[in-house]
């Protein structure tokens, strides 16, 4: 009699906080944490020292979006350029820093607890995803962005040109040099992008092109704001 009594207090504690006879918890997010580093750069000046930086320096007290396929997330960076940011539900995220004209950008995927560093190299990987998905929306997903958009595919002269920017302290998204590049690469490895079928009978085409180019990444990259 002893024994059937303990056996059924210890059923009744594993089915209510025991965890084994339970069910799984319902807080399934996940908590990231992460740096986010501009080229070295004469920007701003309220920057801390970042051992974990081996190439640049932090981007301080910017303003970060996460952005998902369900929900958007914000934070923001302290003086050494950490952030961390609770509440990551979905599968892929974009990381937007932002401070002024300067904006770092990474894909985040698969979503874990390490953010990684979001630096030029990272931003110019989204970029091509922005151009790519301005002309052919839902084409690469967001959680599919590193595999699809792989690092050692990037030519050296685009990554080159965000870094540039970013040094200057200047929007790399609205670069001439960027985005001519981001354009190239694109029709390049992704095909020809919608625009490229549309008839023209102007016979200044060029001009138009690169006038559609520049306003319509510059509305879809804000298009989260």
């Amino acid at each position: 009699m002893v024994l059937s009594v303990i056996i059924l207090v210890s059923f009744i504690s594993g089915c209510i906080g025991g965890g084994q006879f339970g069910a799984p918890s319902a807080d399934s997010s996940v908590t990231i944490k992460g740096v986010v580093v501009a080229p070295d750069n004469d920007c701003f000046t309220d920057a801390c020292s970042n051992p974990s930086i081996v190439e640049g320096e932090p981007l301080p007290n910017a303003d970060i979006i996460l952005q998902g396929d369900t929900h958007t997330l914000t934070g923001k960076t302290d003086c050494a350029g950490n952030y961390q940011i609770s509440g990551l539900t979905d599968e892929g995220y974009i990381l937007y820093a932002n401070r002024g004209e300067v904006w770092i950008k990474k894909a985040l995927s698969p979503v874990t607890g390490d953010g990684g560093e979001a630096n030029y190299i990272t931003t110019a990987q989204v970029i091509l995803w922005e151009v790519i998905e301005n002309t052919n929306p839902g084409a690469i997903a967001i959680k599919d962005i590193p595999t699809a958009i792989p690092f050692d595919a990037i030519p050296q002269n685009f990554i080159d040109a965000v870094k540039a920017a970013l040094a200057d302290c200047r929007d790399a998204q609205k670069d001439p040099t960027c985005l001519a590049l981001a354009k190239d690469i694109a029709v390049a490895n992704f095909g020809a992008p919608l625009w490229m079928h549309r008839s023209n009978s102007n016979t200044d085409s060029d001009t138009d092109l690169s006038d559609w180019f520049i306003e319509s990444c510059d509305i879809g990259y804000r298009s989260w704001e």
